[in-house]
């Protein structure tokens, strides 16, 4: 019984790394999305002043 409850937790842990993971790599390509539009802005702000 011992044996079979680490196996279930070993399988939990894969999952909810995966889960972390796929998570981790959202967050990340939407803070990119984000931080990409913000430079964008900011550039073209910059450019918009010296115009």
């Amino acid at each position: 019984m011992d044996n079979a409850e680490k196996v279930d937790f070993k399988l939990d842990d894969k999952a909810i790394l995966a889960i972390v993971q796929a998570v981790k790599d959202s967050i990340e390509s939407s803070l990119s999305m984000k931080m990409k539009s913000m430079v964008e802005s900011i550039v073209s702000g910059v450019v918009d002043l010296n115009a």
